[in-house]
């Protein structure tokens, strides 16, 4: 699946383009299962043989670093320099293929990269992806109406101060391919426990090891947040 069209940008602290830069820590998802914490340094991949380069910092370094191993086609011209990366597609994943407009995409914090995913320029063309991003790789529905993916969901949790089981209170939002976010509709629960109408909910978890996600029919759950 090849996406098309400019989305708007909001600020993502990113590593200039230009920049010489370590390979940065991140965490990677795939289709929000358990995240790993890895090291997206340059790596080298097979693209039909021949050996082609891809660049640190970028999404496709992140995900080669992770579990999943992508197939993957070269719209461009890949070489053994990492410059030349940007035309390099995962065409299947996780068991899954692209099919007509469907197919895997990836999102930096709550917005779809609007570059490829070994685009040295970064997600955005506007610098490459920093130390602690969060990563999310995830199989695209596109809505013909809205020309956008289904939405994705996002949490942010705060400790509920007492006695008693350790309680935090979840704020779920859904995003679309923009960063643009909505309270979470109804149907979205947090470790099983529903939404209020803001998207909120109260839950209960494990002292010093707990996590919560937010899942929702027709939607993409949330990267998993440890409390």
């Amino acid at each position: 699946m090849k996406r098309a069209g400019l989305m708007a940008l909001a600020g993502i602290a990113l590593i200039p383009a230009g920049a010489a830069a370590r390979p940065a820590t991140v965490e990677v998802a795939v289709d929000s299962g358990s995240p790993e914490t890895v090291s997206a340094g340059q790596r080298t991949v097979s693209v039909r043989g021949k050996r082609c380069a891809v660049p640190e910092n970028t999404a496709l370094a992140a995900l080669l670093a992770s579990g999943p191993k992508p197939a993957l086609r070269d719209y461009g011209s890949c070489s053994p320099r990492a410059r030349d990366a940007s035309g390099l597609f995962v065409t299947k994943l996780a068991g899954r293929s692209n099919r007509g407009q469907d197919g895997w995409v990836y999102k930096v914090g709550t917005k779809v990269g609007t570059a490829g995913a070994a685009d040295p320029s970064g997600p955005f063309g506007r610098g490459r992806i920093k130390r602690g991003a969060q990563i999310l790789w995830f199989y695209c529905r596109l809505d013909a109406t809205s020309a956008s993916c289904q939405r994705t969901l996002h949490t942010k949790s705060q400790p509920v101060a007492g006695p008693g089981p350790k309680r935090v209170t979840v704020t779920v939002t859904a995003c679309d391919d923009r960063g643009k976010c909505v309270a979470a509709p109804a149907g979205v629960s947090v470790n099983g426990t529903p939404v209020d109408a803001a998207g909120v909910a109260t839950v209960e978890v494990s002292p010093g090891s707990g996590r919560v996600q937010a899942s929702g029919a027709g939607l993409v759950s949330s990267f998993p947040e440890d409390v």
